[in-house]
């Protein structure tokens, strides 16, 4: 039973986790498009084609990669600490 719990809510965290890194990373994508739509032609015109949406794609790509470890990483560390705890408290009450 408590394995089924476990597995529920690591599921249910890798999906929160998922949610939060992804839309971080799609409004970050809207705010370049919006200041890249702002910028004037001359700048545009001296990029190489194709160098700036590589450019925001990696990085944004980069950012959600270390967003999703990064708190894959802290939260799971803390759970695993809690976690004896709280079954402690559960089997011994």
């Amino acid at each position: 039973m408590l394995a089924l719990i476990s597995m529920v809510s690591q599921y249910v965290m890798s999906l929160c986790h998922n949610h939060i890194a992804y839309g971080m990373v799609k409004s970050l994508r809207d705010d370049v498009f919006i200041h890249l739509s702002k910028m004037p032609l001359s700048y545009l015109d001296i990029k190489a084609h194709g160098s700036l949406q590589s450019i925001v794609i990696s990085d944004t790509e980069q950012m959600a990669d270390g967003l999703l470890l990064g708190f894959f990483s802290i939260i799971y560390r803390n759970l695993n600490d809690y976690q004896y705890i709280i079954f402690g408290c559960l089997v011994f009450n």
